[in-house]
């Protein structure tokens, strides 16, 4: 008995003949070079891997069926050098558990009155020569069916003889992604399938292209890269430009991009199954598109969604979410049904979702994040409670015909609740705008400094942030810096506001213990966009220590305030002081007159003794102020700071968080 061993060949270098019968290992080839115009016998076998790089000088059929545990590669030559996958009109079928590939002369896939499959369960490649759909007339149907990869960057996939009624085609199959690589030559008459569960990537700007026809069969998976997406035959541009193109409603779509923005295009069907977006540089939805897979209907990978309306089925009952500042929806975005959902929204550059959740019935919710006042947009009138709302930002959602109760649940944070826009969850409320004012939907007593869900709301339009103490969460203005500094026997505040809306000055307040604060001037407020710097000079501070602050009033008469800063003209003083002294609101500075050179480790612990904030900071000598952000759970009680440098306890002091 003749046993090839993996690693071994045998070399039929001969034509015609007999190969041996043998147990091949997957690893041991077989390579068929001397035939020239007889094929041999004896492959009817389970080979590993099969060659066949002969000079061909007429037709050769293959006399039995192929099996190949590994690779099947032809490289033929000569003139008319084809190699027939039929035998006096028997179909041959040809079975590849590892890769297919053909680099020169000419393969016919012969069908003739009987089915004939080519089946790879690896890769597929033609890069030369001629691969040939032919079914003689016939009736019977040829197929190439492909697990792995496609990749046809040269040579011709065609079918030559269209008369017959038998249909050619290659159908893509596998379990996971198959990426398709174009660049040859397609004829007429192939037809490109990709079966259900089926996942076919487009590398970079591949096309399926010629009289063919391409079918996306429910469950299957596209993975589009042209910036123009898929369109409707016939035009020539696209992944897909086959004659007849059918893009199935409960189909997987994937745009994974290629080196630019994209468009969906005007073939994605209305309904389709999932939609992806996998593109850093971004999609806008060409039309109105309604999901209806109930696992996963959309998928926020990499990129921003804009353009359309999207709709999720009431297929759907998932949390929904899943969405980040790198790729979100900027936009409206709908979901039908009843469940909890949270809208996976911002406005391209924050991430800011918003949940919908105990509603009272099914309803088609739409919902949309913006970056504006609503105050401007809507207007400033409060209910009872509220003291502010926000200038920054608002949610709009909208239950179309239906009038449903629900509950809203917001999530802010970054640019919109930087100290000290939002510094205390405690008196943050939902308010919602009724018409003709903000109503204080309340808190369900789990609010941060990042998200707020208020109590039910009777019906759905804008939302945004408020509070019922403006002192604490001063919203209608943000403060970037605020510094003050010695200057010639005065000093010097100095700060930067941004998002400024409707303002109408800045009162400049100053105390000696941080507690207590009288106003020392006014500085009218500018209301114009960007950021905006102001500076006022303190010719009269006190002798040592001077705390500042700044007191906004908007146009209504509304406050907010700053951070505290101190400025200690004690020039003896080389220590460091805190204030406030007891804490509000979550934020402790210190200051020192004389702080020496170096790099400096900050630690806050509890009176347990247990670390809650560290921070290091590289100071380059003299005075120093520092603001700390005490975590948003820090429970009041006692609580020491202290400075290290060099592995040693440089100073150390204690305060009071109410």
């Amino acid at each position: 008995k003749l046993l090839m061993q993996s690693g071994s060949t045998y070399a039929h270098a001969q034509d015609g003949g007999s190969i041996p019968t043998a147990t091949w290992s997957a690893n041991a080839t077989c390579s068929i070079s001397g035939m020239t115009a007889n094929y041999p016998t004896g492959t009817g076998q389970n080979f590993g891997h099969l060659t066949f790089s002969s000079t061909l000088t007429g037709n050769n059929t293959l006399a039995a069926d192929i099996v190949c545990a590994g690779n099947l590669t032809i490289s033929t030559g000569g003139s008319p050098n084809v190699l027939r996958g039929t035998n006096n009109g028997t179909p041959r079928n040809i079975t590849v558990t590892g890769n297919f590939s053909q680099s020169s002369g000419v393969f016919v896939l012969t069908s003739d009155n009987g089915d004939v499959a080519l089946t790879v369960t690896g890769d597929f490649s033609v890069s030369g020569g001629t691969f040939d759909f032919n079914n003689d007339n016939g009736t019977g149907d040829a197929a190439l069916n492909v697990a792995g990869d496609f990749s046809h960057t040269a040579g011709t996939i065609t079918r030559s003889d269209l008369a017959g009624t038998g249909t050619a085609g290659i159908v893509f199959n596998g379990s996971s992604s198959q990426v398709f690589r174009s660049g040859g030559t397609v004829g007429a008459g192939v037809n490109y399938t990709v079966n259900s569960g089926a996942i076919l990537d487009m590398f970079a700007a591949g096309t399926i292209v010629s009289g063919n026809s391409f079918t996306l069969v429910n469950g299957g998976r596209l993975g589009i890269t042209a910036s123009t997406g898929i369109e409707t035959a016939p035009t020539a541009s696209g992944n897909i430009q086959t004659t007849t193109r059918t893009f199935n409603t409960g189909a997987n779509y994937n745009y994974i991009g290629a080196g630019g923005a994209q468009v969906t295009g005007n073939a994605l069907p209305a309904t389709i199954n999932s939609l992806t977006i996998n593109n850093s540089a971004g999609l806008s939805l060409s039309g109105a598109t309604t999901t209806s897979s109930a696992s996963a209907p959309l998928t926020l990978t990499s990129g921003i969604l804009s353009g359309a309306l999207l709709t999720i089925g009431s297929a759907y009952t998932g949390a929904g979410g899943g969405g980040s500042a790198a790729s979100h929806v900027n936009g409206s975005l709908a979901k039908t049904g009843s469940t909890t959902y949270e809208f996976p929204v911002g406005n391209g550059t924050l991430y800011r979702p918003i949940e919908v959740s105990a509603l009272s019935a099914s309803a088609t919710i739409t919902a949309q994040y913006f970056q504006a006042n609503p105050k401007t947009a809507f207007g400033s009138a409060l209910s009872g409670g509220l003291q502010q709302v926000s200038a920054c930002e608002y949610w709009d959602l909208n239950d179309g015909v239906a009038t449903i109760t629900g509950i809203a649940k917001l999530t802010f944070g970054g640019s919109c609740n930087a100290a000290p826009y939002v510094s205390n969850a405690a008196s943050l409320r939902v308010a919602h705008w009724n018409g003709s004012q903000w109503d204080n939907l309340g808190t369900d007593g789990a609010a941060t400094l990042t998200s707020l869900k208020g109590n039910v709301a009777s019906t759905f339009s804008p939302f945004t942030i408020g509070t019922t103490n403006s002192a604490l969460n001063p919203l209608p203005v943000k403060y970037s810096t605020i510094k003050a500094s010695e200057k010639a026997n005065a000093v010097q505040i100095d700060w930067t506001a941004y998002q400024e809306e409707n303002l109408l000055n800045y009162v400049v307040e100053r105390s000696d213990n941080g507690i207590n604060f009288t106003a020392i001037g006014t500085v009218a407020a500018r209301n114009i966009s960007g950021s905006n710097q102001y500076s006022f000079l303190d010719i009269t501070p006190l002798a040592g220590v001077n705390f500042y602050r700044l007191r906004n009033v908007d146009i209504d008469s509304r406050e907010g305030f700053s951070n505290i800063v101190k400025v200690n003209l004690d020039k003896n003083n080389t220590g460091f002081t805190l204030y406030p002294n007891p804490v509000r609101g979550g934020y402790v500075s210190f200051q020192s007159s004389n702080l020496a050179k170096g790099n400096y480790s900050m630690r806050v612990f509890n009176a347990a003794g247990q670390q809650v904030y560290v921070q290091t900071i590289n100071h380059t000598g003299g005075a120093i102020n520092q603001t700390i952000q005490l975590p948003a759970g820090a429970k009041t009680g006692m609580y020491s700071l202290q400075m290290e440098s060099d592995e040693m306890k440089v100073m150390s002091k204690t305060f009071m968080v109410q």
